[in-house]
């Protein structure tokens, strides 16, 4: 039996700028149409804050998205699920919006299994266990068997040295990190999800990686899309082809310093460049020449994606030659240094020198 799911994850939809929510649902939208898949499955974090208020203008319109995605799922027969990610991101706001459209929807929230025209898949949603062991236990118990595809959402082990998303550091020590052939023991076919923004892979296991960029983000040289995933179940084979979001430009990382670079080779270099194509990591130090090149630099360039690398400024050690081991010697020496005085009688007397 072959069948396809168009899968991605970590939408993140309030962090979409509003000027770019209907390309990117049009994006969207237009890769269902045209890949006409079996299920259409977001693993995780699908909204990008837990508290997002019911009155706010980016609750309505995730719900509008929503709906959107799931009337063209309904009218095309795309089974839509969407899994519960990270909790400081859905938390019950995805099973709040899913819950005005359950009959279309299946929102999934715990590890479970289902069998979706005729396809089994276990689902894991990010969980959180004090000891590794309670993880495998329930695979044992709530997996059971092996499945088809696995979709997932939170921290496998190989991908933590890639992790960068600010997020996925803070909740680092509480996640479970899974070990992935842990999960591919549960998998016939594949095993893909959500939670890592980076496209990446190790053996069957895959993280979709996100199909719209933050602003700013550098996306130069990654891949931004939602991913088809064709399986065949008979021979335990799948194919991933990824397409991409076309919409999502090239930023560039680039780093500067106020410190040693010059400033009036700087502001030639970047003047009359589109900035939107660079994100700009500059390094300073407190001092004032370095803070009138960063203020040049900024007014007249005028950046759009700044990232600001504070360095400790060196500094300058005093020494004096010591030509003696008298220590009340050294005293006087130290003090005359410091400030280009004498010691006074007094003060000599006061702390014992000779």
């Amino acid at each position: 039996m072959k069948k396809s799911l168009l899968v991605t994850a970590d939408i993140h939809f309030e962090k979409i700028p509003e000027d770019k929510r209907d390309a990117f649902k049009s994006y969207l939208k237009g890769s269902i149409i045209e890949s006409l898949p079996d299920i259409f499955i977001i693993a995780g974090d699908t909204a990008d804050s837990r508290n997002l208020r019911a009155e706010s203008k980016d609750f309505h319109e995730l719900c509008d998205f929503v709906e959107e995605i799931k009337d063209i799922c309904k009218k095309q027969g795309t089974t839509f699920v969407v899994l519960r990610g990270t909790p400081s991101h859905d938390g019950d706001i995805m099973q709040n919006v899913c819950s005005f459209m359950k009959e279309d929807i299946l929102y999934i929230d715990s590890m479970c299994t289902q069998n979706i025209k005729g396809l089994n898949i276990g689902f894991i949603p990010e969980m959180y266990y004090s000891k590794y062991d309670d993880f495998l236990s329930d695979l044992q118990t709530k997996i059971a068997f092996s499945q088809d595809v696995i979709i997932f959402h939170g921290m496998m082990g190989f991908a933590i040295p890639a992790v960068k998303q600010h997020d996925s550091q803070w909740n680092l020590h509480r996640n479970l990190v899974m070990k992935h052939k842990d999960v591919e023991d549960y998998a016939k076919c594949i095993v893909i999800g959500g939670h890592v923004h980076n496209f990446m892979s190790t053996s069957k296991t895959y993280y979709t990686g996100r199909a719209i960029n933050s602003p700013g983000e550098v996306t130069y040289n990654r891949v931004f899309g939602v991913q088809l995933v064709e399986v065949d179940t008979n021979s335990r084979e799948y194919t991933l082809k990824t397409i991409t979001n076309n919409m999502v430009k090239d930023v560039r990382k680039v780093e500067i310093s106020m410190v040693t670079d010059n400033i009036d080779e700087l502001i030639k270099e970047f003047k009359d460049k589109n900035t939107e194509e660079f994100r700009f990591v500059i390094s300073i130090n407190s001092s004032n020449e370095t803070m009138n090149k960063y203020n040049e630099f900024i007014n007249t360039v005028k950046p759009l994606y700044t990232q600001i690398k504070h360095i400790s400024e060196e500094k300058k050690v005093s020494t004096i030659k010591i030509d003696t081991n008298d220590i009340d010697e050294l005293v006087y020496e130290f003090y005359k240094m410091k400030t280009n005085e004498t010691i006074s009688e007094s003060l000599a007397k006061e702390i014992e020198l000779k």
